[in-house]
């Protein structure tokens, strides 16, 4: 049976390899249009000063002296490169709003399941017979930002950092920790822990699961991908058409940053939040696997009654059999 996830039990199961991307996108059916909306509050913003920085940070001086002195090497012209990029203010504020934007898409959409979770399980009394019962609000989400984002933020640096020292030690330990930490910030979300107590709980739930939760983000990336292919090709269409017909600069242009970077932002807005709640529906599953949290919650429940609690947008569903 198709699950609504308007109740706790539907997120705290244990779930094979197929279940979990099947529950990934029966919750974007169910929750889409609240979910989006709470994007579009809560996130969309932050794109748009994205893009607006990425504009002032394209116009790099020194850009055809770079080019003139290509034959010194790849790596060096790229390290020169680099050099130019950073010393302009435009390129430090990109990269920081570029860092806002990436934790506010990450908490805001664990934040929507949290207040899912909580929902599920608040005494609500029924809606009165007409109306929709109530749903989750950016207003809802926007109360689990204020409590998360701070700790997020620093927190993808350090995850960030952890994983790039890996990769540089040695590619394993990178790759390692990469997958390891694939779910630390539904932990952090979830369970509002600190940052090394939610390295440790990752690393707890992940124990024995690396190869498994490896194999899933590998089934996903490929879905993704073509995906972003085909995004790619517009985007590359969309390019020639602004060099070709308007001769635009694409290196000097702020028009052009600030076109394409817009693009990237509503691809991540489009992409990212199916690969976050994957992960989230791992995190579940693992959680379940080693509390039996679920569990738990089914036993405790034996002898009460139902409470009606939902996140709908219809006051009547097919699978909705009433209470007796």
């Amino acid at each position: 049976m198709r699950s609504t996830f308007t109740d706790e039990l539907d997120f705290r199961q244990e779930r094979d390899f197929g279940q979990k991307i099947t529950a990934t996108f029966e919750f974007i059916g169910g929750h889409f249009r609240p979910l989006a909306r709470v994007l579009l509050y809560l996130v969309v913003p932050a794109a748009l000063l994205r893009s607006i920085a990425a504009g002032f940070s394209g116009l790099l001086p020194g850009t055809n002296a770079l080019n003139a002195n290509a034959d010194n090497g790849v790596w060096a012209m790229q390290r020169d490169l680099y050099a130019a990029y950073l010393v302009q203010p435009a390129a430090w504020a990109n990269l920081v709003l570029s860092t806002v934007f990436s934790t506010l898409l990450i908490v805001a959409v664990y934040g929507y399941v949290r207040c899912c979770l909580e929902r599920s399980t608040a005494p609500v009394p029924a809606a009165l017979p007409g109306l929709p019962p109530p749903g989750i609000t950016p207003t809802d989400v926007w109360a689990v930002v204020q409590r998360q984002f701070v700790g997020c933020y620093f927190a993808l640096w350090g995850v960030g950092a952890l994983v790039l020292v890996g990769m540089f030690v040695l590619f394993v330990p990178g790759l390692y920790l990469s997958v390891a930490l694939s779910i630390f910030f539904a932990v952090k979300v979830m369970e509002d822990t600190g940052f090394g107590t939610t390295l440790s709980r990752s690393f707890k739930l992940m124990k024995g699961q690396w190869w498994q939760t490896f194999g899933l983000l590998l089934a996903v990336f490929l879905i993704l991908y073509m995906l972003v292919l085909a995004l790619g090709l517009a985007t590359v269409a969309f390019s020639g058409i602004f060099t070709g017909l308007l001769h635009l600069d694409f290196a000097n242009s702020p028009v052009l940053a600030v076109a394409f970077t817009s693009l990237n932002s509503l691809a991540q807005l489009l992409l990212y939040p199916i690969l976050l709640l994957l992960l989230g529906f791992q995190y579940f599953s693992l959680v379940e696997m080693n509390d039996g949290v679920g569990l738990e919650r089914l036993v405790n429940r034996i002898g009460q009654l139902p409470t009606t609690v939902s996140v709908r947008n219809e006051t009547y569903q097919a699978d909705e059999e009433g209470e007796y």
